[in-house]
């Protein structure tokens, strides 16, 4: 979600203006792009149980600092606050991408076996794509 609502969630909070909240979106989708690659190395490197848990564990790490950035805004002051928001925004994509996003394609492809794989997919990802829509 905060890749699409990203833009959203910092100008609605009054964090940045609009045009500083895409800059700071275009940030957050570059923090994705060059950590992608790193899932796809650590991968092989650590196993997809490991990387997996390590993924969701920093996910939620992450996600529980925006949750006191949030929190204690209050008592943030506004300069600071926007760049801690942006941070943890970057955070959870960081730890998003290194396992959680890529690695269930991945184990996606290898659980079925060849003679039903093509229609497996195909229904698995009709539904990912129905659901995320929503």
């Amino acid at each position: 979600a905060i890749h699409y609502y990203s833009t959203s969630i910092i100008v609605n909070d009054g964090i940045l203006d609009t045009s500083s909240a895409i800059w700071a979106s275009a940030v957050i989708g570059a923090v994705s792009v060059v950590s992608i690659p790193f899932g796809i190395f650590a991968v092989e490197r650590f196993g997809r149980k490991p990387l997996l848990l390590i993924s969701t564990f920093l996910t939620a790490l992450s996600l529980l600092f925006i949750t006191v950035v949030f929190y204690l805004h209050k008592w943030i002051p506004e300069g600071i606050y926007a760049r801690l928001v942006v941070v943890g925004m970057c955070a959870v994509i960081a730890s998003l991408s290194t396992g959680m996003d890529p690695l269930p394609w991945t184990i996606n492809s290898e659980i079925y076996p060849l003679w039903c794989r093509d229609i497996a997919l195909a229904i698995t990802n009709t539904v990912h794509w129905v659901t995320n829509s929503l």
